[in-house]
């Protein structure tokens, strides 16, 4: 299964529960963490892979660490938290200080769950090599100097300050042991990075440095739950009981309650003044640093950032420690605090003052205590310092403005929409183009965040939206995953059904832009290519694929009926488009020579891609009114531009139903006067047939051996009811106003679209009425050998045509040209004569063109068979050129 198709099926999954805020944001099986297990299954597999690009995993990586920080941010942002209610007083530990002081300031809140997820993304911190005791190598030299009283290459004490001690002695270790110092420093650090502080700790222990255990575990809060007046504190979870301990060291009842660091500020301090010590290793000051970030130890953190997470990680902890901090200071003055200002005190001394009373208009039983600085401005400091990370440069990994870190810093921020914006406005400008490497997974990051966003109601930039959606509806087609279109096209909102009807006119461009001649691919029972095409989802010519693909919109809350009708008119817009202009204009067609003729050759991809366009109205009956509509309109674009067999195939297409629709009459008599055509066209066909199978009659003249009586007997009756029968059906159709369209009909001539109309009805009955007079007149003159009285009626065929009743020699007098081949003609004059051609010869040739053309009518054709007609009356002798009008012989068979 494709990336896009798991996808897909994570967006399918979470659609029906987008109501349900619990479910879309669980920890486990929610939106963001499904797809974010995506990524990393997938950034697995590439490592995995010999032949991965770096930059695959890289962007892997990136995003899914993106969905982890999208999952613990929104959920935190839109699951409400109840405020901080509890009394705090002097004796208030200061671990529950702390959570109360979180609470009670959602920016804050959101902050330390970004350090938490920087903790989790952060890479896998190194660990050195097991080491057998402390300063192994060291202790050696010193013993091995001593023992050969010389001077000292080493430092002469073992204890932590021994390098850092001024003497005369040498402050430096051994080799081995400096090297070994420097990767556990750099090991721990990486420990404290990624927020591993017990396994920085016992790091120490293995390194047999304690001393450096208990000095990384003063940076844990001190906590005693059975003292807190916090309910929280009541059940502490299961993952921190190794903190409920206290330190081995610890002195004092309640060690089995209480853990953490009583004396936290001075350890700080103390923190920070080693993290600015310049005689310390740099290794060391970082370590400091990062167990006490601060204003002052900043320089000093930021000195050892090399990724852009690094300095994101390095700006949180200063701000969040800075804050936590004052806010405890603050707590200190009003309510006092016995952790923080006091070990022990002895009771012979004076008692300690009584605390300052609360703030003015602040009761000291309120919440409200908890949060007196200004929120505000604490917050656009805090954006500031954020946002100045946006162009901040990096030594390693992708840069500052890297997709992927401008989006996770405007999550951070709370500026989704600008986020949308921006990379909508990429897209458009062409700064995210098909050709950049990235281009794909952004589109499938911000169309996924779209939708995410949208499911838990955070409003999103709706142009943007629909431009990141389209874009990714474009790398699904040209992935060939057709069958996830309908998906997401239905989560454009007013622009579903439009979007989704464009995808299904790309099933059938697919087949223009390849140039196919798929004239036999028009089948309504493709089986072959439709199972081979479902399997890989890459062919669009198949009538099973097209009629699923319309199907897969009712799955995905789209009006099937409605996306069926947009689609269809999509494609014959489309289609005319490919066509030519000018198909329904110009000269009449000559249809002479049959399917033999130029007009009749296969159909071009354009073609087909217009005649397949009433596929999508023809699946279902409600649709049944659109597709007798598409049908006329196609069925008079073919007949006019004289391409008869595809407009046969068309009509074969069609459902037998259309022809029970009766509303509107006009459209609905239009349709039924093409079958009947096409019905008197197949039957002139059938005579034809018939006629070649022509017997020999007279064994007298060939000598060859004649069929029997029994066989001319058969032939001849089929003959002369297929004769019969064409003569019945022509008849009926010339005199029975076929596609006569009233010339005063004010809806016709009220808009463009009648007058078009109009003009192609008048198109066909000019290429087909003489057409169909003439073809019965010749076959009925050619049968007159065996059917003497057919002369006569070819005769009185004349009399219909001439009946001013019916008008048809308003159809045989029909121009082969119109006033725009004339227009075209005086253009080429006007062209020849700047070309230095002679006007008076220019203009007498193109005069005597248009003459010509105008004289060649249907007319005359048919004046020169009827000629012909009356002269084959001699053929039995005589000079009555009459006779055969109220005389008919019979022949013998």
């Amino acid at each position: 299964m494709s990336l896009f198709a798991v996808y897909a099926d994570v967006l399918a999954l979470s659609q029906p529960t987008q109501n349900d805020l619990r479910a879309l944001l669980h920890p486990l099986s929610g939106y963001a963490p499904r797809i974010a297990q995506i990524c990393k299954q997938q950034l697995t597999d590439l490592q995995d892979a010999p032949n991965a690009s770096s930059q695959d995993i890289e962007l892997l990586r990136l995003e899914h660490n993106t969905w982890l920080l999208l999952q613990v941010l929104m959920a935190a942002r839109k699951t409400a938290t109840p405020p901080p209610n509890f009394v705090p007083n002097p004796y208030t530990p200061t671990s529950t200080l702390a959570q109360a002081i979180l609470r009670s300031s959602q920016l804050l809140t959101e902050l330390v769950i970004v350090r938490e997820w920087l903790h989790e993304t952060a890479p896998q911190p190194a660990i050195p090599e097991a080491t057998t005791g402390y300063l192994n190598f060291t202790k050696h030299a010193v013993m091995q100097d001593r023992r050969l009283n010389r001077n000292p290459t080493t430092v002469d004490h073992l204890d932590p300050d021994a390098p850092n001690r001024p003497n005369d002695s040498p402050a430096q270790l051994a080799s081995d042991d400096a090297s070994y110092e420097r990767s556990l420093l750099q090991a721990l650090y990486g420990h404290i990075r990624a927020g591993r502080l017990e396994d920085a700790i016992e790091l120490s222990r293995r390194a047999h440095q304690p001393w450096r255990a208990a000095s990384i575990r003063g940076a844990l809060l001190f906590r005693w739950n059975a003292i807190s007046t916090d309910p929280a504190d009541a059940a502490p979870p299961d993952d921190e009981q190794d903190n409920n301990l206290m330190d081995q060291d610890a002195k004092g009842p309640g060690l089995d309650v209480c853990s953490g660091n009583r004396n936290r500020r001075l350890w700080k301090s103390t923190c920070t003044r080693a993290a600015l010590n310049p005689n310390l290793s740099t290794h060391e000051r970082i370590l400091h640093a990062s167990l006490a970030p601060s204003p002052q130890t900043f320089p000093i953190l930021h000195s050892v950032c090399k990724t852009w997470e690094d300095h994101l990680w390095a700006t949180l902890s200063v701000i969040c420690e800075q804050r936590e901090s004052a806010e405890l200071s603050r707590l200190a003055v009003h309510f006092g605090s016995f952790w923080e200002e006091q070990i022990y005190q002895d009771p012979s001394s004076n008692p300690p003052s009584p605390p300052p009373p609360p703030p003015p208009n602040v009761s000291a039983h309120t919440p409200n205590v908890l949060n007196p600085i200004d929120e505000d401005d604490w917050e656009k400091e805090v954006n500031g310092s954020l946002a100045s990370l946006a162009s901040i440069s990096v030594a390693e990994g992708p840069p500052a403005d890297h997709a992927f870190h401008f989006s996770q810093l405007h999550i951070i921020l709370g500026r989704t929409s600008t986020l949308l914006d921006v990379f909508a406005g990429g897209l458009q400008d062409g700064s995210y183009g098909p050709e950049t490497y990235e281009y794909t997974p952004l589109c499938r990051f911000f169309a996924h965040l779209c939708l995410f966003f949208k499911m838990i109601d955070i409003p999103v930039p709706p142009l943007a939206t629909q431009a990141i959606l389209e874009a990714y509806l474009r790398v699904l087609e040209d992935a060939g995953e057709r069958r996830l279109i309908a998906l997401y096209a239905g989560a454009l909102g007013e622009n579903a059904v439009e979007r989704y009807a464009l995808f299904l006119v790309s099933l059938g461009l697919t087949l223009v832009e390849r140039g196919d001649d798929a004239e036999g691919d028009i089948s309504m029972h493709d089986n072959e290519r439709q199972s081979e095409g479902d399997e890989e989802g890459n062919t669009g010519d198949s009538l099973e694929e097209r009629k699923r693909a319309l199907a897969r919109a009712k799955e995905h809350g789209l009006d099937v009926n409605r996306v069926a009708i947009v689609a269809a008119e999509q494609t014959v817009d489309k289609a005319f488009e490919l066509l030519l202009p000018t198909s329904t204009k110009g000269p009449l067609p000559s249809l002479v020579g049959g399917v033999e003729s130029a007009l009749q050759r296969p159909a071009s991809p354009a073609e087909t891609f217009l005649m397949r366009s009433i596929e999508w109205t023809s699946f279902s009956e409600a649709t049944y009114d659109t597709a007798l509509e598409q049908a006329c309109v196609i069925l008079r674009f073919f007949l006019a531009s004289g391409r008869i067999r595809l407009a046969q195939r068309v009509l074969e297409m069609l459902p037998a139903e259309l022809t029970g629709i009766a509303e509107p009459e006009e459209r609905a008599t239009e349709y039924l006067h093409y079958r009947q055509f096409f019905v008197v066209w197949e039957t002139l066909e059938r005579v034809v047939a018939c006629q070649a199978l022509e017997v020999d009659m007279d064994t007298s003249v060939t000598g060859a051996i004649g069929a029997s009586r029994e066989t001319r007997t058969a032939w001849l009756a089929d003959y002369k009811s297929l004769i019969d029968q064409a003569a019945e059906q022509v008849t009926r159709l010339l005199t029975a106003e076929w596609l006569v369209v009233d010339s005063d009909d004010g809806s016709q001539a009220s808009n463009s679209y009648g007058g078009k109309r109009r003009q192609e009805l008048i198109r066909i009955r000019r290429i087909f009425i003489p057409e169909l007079v003439i073809r019965l007149h010749s076959q009925l003159f050619a049968s007159r050998r065996w059917f003497p009285e057919n002369l006569k009626r070819a005769l009185q065929l004349a009399n219909i045509v001439a009946d001013s009743r019916y008008k048809l020699h308003e159809d045989f007098l029909g121009m082969d040209i119109d006033n725009e081949m004339l227009n075209s003609l005086q253009r080429t004059l006007e062209e020849g004569v700047g070309r230095g051609g002679e006007p008076s010869t220019l203009s007498s040739a193109v005069a005597a063109s248009a003459i010509r053309i105008r004289r060649r009518t249907r007319l005359s054709d048919y004046l020169s068979a009827v000629r012909y007609a009356v002269l084959g009356a001699l053929e039995g002798g005589g000079s009555d050129l009459f006779a055969w009008v109220t005389k008919v012989p019979v022949v013998q068979v």
